[in-house]
């Protein structure tokens, strides 16, 4: 970005402020000089409009078209910083409606997906054994070329545990929202299983109380029986 030159458009763009005069208004992005070897642009900024009872807005990017929720909406997320994927540019074209925004965190990066199609070069002819039984994930994989990490395309979330080797291991969150693992070199026979969070707690305190009731019921009852 530093490379980068940005124009306002129908408005003004000063000190991490968007202010849109005409209808329709943002900033032009113009780039430097670029290899050709990218496909795709990451862009990433933070956008909020500063008017808390503006309505839901349409957010434009070059070819792509999204909408902002209002600030009062019951829905509204109040996460504002935004990652859109677009096609490889010379220029960058943001737009939004009339108003005033907060527009900070401009970041761009460039991918040619040459990492990602070296990874899948070297891993399609691994096959990888997966079963499933019940609430477990079994997988055996054979690591010979140096694999750092395993992710599995399944949401991270509370309940997942995971063994490997035997040995049990902390899970990771990777590519943002799934199962991931270190893994050992050679050898790799993986178990993920799943229970749904507190389950064991809950279980455990439910017993307790079964015990409880059903020893409070026979005191009543022999009590009951007791002659006088």
């Amino acid at each position: 970005m530093e490379k980068a030159h940005i124009t306002a458009i129908g408005g003004t763009y000063e000190k991490e402020t968007l202010q849109i005069t005409e209808k329709v208004g943002g900033i032009d992005i113009t780039l430097g000089e670029r290899g050709e070897a990218e496909i795709d642009d990451y862009f990433s900024f933070y956008l909020q409009n500063q008017s808390k009872t503006a309505p839901l807005f349409t957010l434009k990017i070059n070819e792509y078209k999204t909408t902002r929720k209002s600030r009062s909406s019951v829905y509204k997320t109040d996460f504002n910083a935004i990652t859109v994927r677009i096609p490889s540019n010379d220029v960058i074209s943001l737009r939004v409606p009339k108003g005033r925004y907060t527009l900070k965190n401009l970041e761009l990066r460039s991918e040619s997906y040459q990492t990602l199609h070296e990874a899948y070069e070297r891993g399609r002819f691994k096959p990888i054994d997966v079963t499933i039984e019940g609430r477990k994930i079994h997988l055996y994989y054979e690591n010979i070329v140096h694999d750092t990490h395993l992710a599995l395309p399944v949401p991270y979330e509370k309940g997942w545990e995971v063994k490997v080797n035997g040995e049990k291991k902390s899970l990771e969150k990777v590519n943002y929202a799934f199962l991931g693992i270190p893994l050992y070199e050679g050898r790799n026979e993986i178990t993920f299983s799943y229970l749904p969070p507190y389950f064991r707690l809950s279980a455990a305190l439910s017993s307790i109380g079964l015990l409880g009731a059903g020893g409070w019921s026979l005191w009543h009852y022999r009590h009951k029986r007791r002659p006088l």
